[in-house]
């Protein structure tokens, strides 16, 4: 599997609206799998948990994490990121929040209760694998 950055071919899938599936290690080690909604800061992938959901309390145990992206008019053509997260940050502002409501819905959601902490998360990219949009997979 390719280290480093995620090739800039890729960048315009990370900055659509299709929905990423993200798959933390759970308590057995077995894989969660789930549709999330994420931002692309063109470094770094950001998503948002909600303090005592799965994804989260499985992220407190374990910090790796799978990320995969299929092109929106090819599903043949997609991206599998393999990282860890990053530090958690209570998103008191709603920032991270607010940037990946805006990129899906065009500005700020409500969808909490007031008071309610959300945590923001950066996936940092160990490795990456691709298929093309020729079904050629990336080499390993």
């Amino acid at each position: 599997m390719p280290k480093g950055p995620i090739p800039a071919s890729f960048h315009y899938v990370l900055e659509s609206t299709t929905f990423a599936f993200v798959s933390p290690s759970g308590e057995s080690k077995e894989n969660q799998v789930n549709p999330v909604r994420f931002f692309w800061t063109g470094m770094r992938i950001q998503i948002g948990l909600m303090p005592g959901m799965q994804k989260q309390v499985n992220r407190a145990r374990d910090q790796r994490i799978a990320f995969t992206i299929a092109h929106p008019g090819n599903p043949y053509r997609y991206l599998e990121v393999r990282g860890h997260s990053g530090p958690l940050e209570y998103d008191v502002d709603d920032a991270i929040f607010n940037a990946i409501s805006t990129k899906y819905a065009g500005g700020p959601m409500v969808l909490k209760a007031e008071g309610t902490a959300r945590i923001g998360v950066t996936i940092i990219v160990d490795k990456y694998t691709f298929q093309d949009s020729d079904g050629i997979p990336s080499p390993t």
